[in-house]
C-alpha cells in the first residue's frame, strides 16, 4: 500500500485539495478520495496537515484532463490511515526540487498580465506538464503582499523574483500561510520567511473556472522550511 507525505493543503471552498510526495515512486500525487476533494470532516478527523504521513489504496487515474491529470489519483477514503505527523520538520529530505517556476512547468507558462513589475502567469488547459512541484529559491527573493481592487477585501499574494527582475505574482492558497496572515498580519508573515536562507516553495496550478476559462493560474500552495 502506498505511503504518502503531505506537501501542501489548500482551500477549495469548504473542501481541501491535498498534494503529497510518494517516496517509493519518487513522484508527486494529488490523492482524491473517490475522485473528490477532501471533505473538511475527513481532514479534521485525521488531523491532516503538511507533513502528515499516511497510507492509502490507489484506485486509478486518467479521468481528468492535463495538466492536472499528471498527478490526480483516485484513492479509497476507507483505506486512509495516518502513520505520523510533522515529517518535514523531523527529516531533512525534500521532494524533487526545481531551480525555477519556468523549469517546473517546462517553459510552458504564459503571461496573463503585468502590473507594477509583477506578472500573473498561467499554463494553458490540456498542456502536458506537471501541475504542481517544488522550487528551491533564496528567501530574499520572496515577499508577501496584499492586493485589493475596487474596494474588495485584500487578497494575499506572493511576489517571487530577484533584484530588478519582473516578479512572478502568485495567489497564496496555502491554509497555513493564510491563517498566519489572518491572525498575525503581513509583516509577521514576511518576517517568518526571513529567518531562513532558502525556501522550498510548493507551486501549483489552479483549475480553469468561469472567470479564467482554459487557463490554469500559477499559485503558491505552501512552503516547506
Amino acid at each position: 500500500m502506498p505511503q504518502l507525505i503531505v506537501t501542501e493543503v489548500t482551500e477549495i471552498g469548504n473542501s481541501f485539495c491535498v498534494a503529497a510526495w510518494d517516496p517509493q515512486r519518487k513522484t508527486m500525487i494529488r490523492p482524491m478520495p473517490n475522485q473528490n476533494y477532501w471533505a473538511a470532516e475527513l481532514v479534521q478527523k485525521i488531523n491532516l496537515a503538511q507533513g502528515t504521513e499516511f497510507t492509502c489504496t490507489y484506485l486509478g487515474k486518467d479521468w481528468r484532463s492535463h495538466p492536472h491529470r499528471t498527478e490526480d489519483t483516485n484513492v479509497d477514503p476507507s483505506s486512509i490511515a495516518v502513520v505520523s505527523q510533522n515529517f518535514w520538520v523531523n527529516h531533512k529530505e525534500r521532494p524533487q526540487e526545481h531551480s525555477s517556476i519556468n523549469q517546473l512547468f517546462g517553459g510552458k507558462e504564459k503571461i496573463q498580465s503585468t502590473w507594477s513589475r509583477a506578472r500573473k502567469i498561467f499554463v494553458p488547459e490540456n498542456t502536458v506538464c506537471p501541475s504542481l512541484g517544488g522550487v528551491r529559491v533564496s528567501a530574499r527573493t520572496v515577499k508577501f503582499v496584499e492586493e485589493s481592487f475596487n474596494g474588495a477585501p485584500p487578497k494575499l499574494r506572493a511576489h517571487v523574483g530577484a533584484g530588478l527582475l519582473i516578479k512572478d505574482n502568485l495567489s497564496v492558497t496555502c491554509v497555513k500561510l493564510r491563517k498566519e496572515w489572518a491572525s498575525s498580519g503581513l509583516d509577521a508573515l514576511n518576517k517568518l520567511i526571513r529567518d531562513t536562507d532558502s525556501l522550498h516553495l510548493r507551486v501549483g496550478l489552479a483549475r480553469p473556472f468561469d472567470g479564467m476559462p482554459q487557463k490554469c493560474s500559477v499559485q503558491l500552495n505552501g512552503i516547506i522550511f
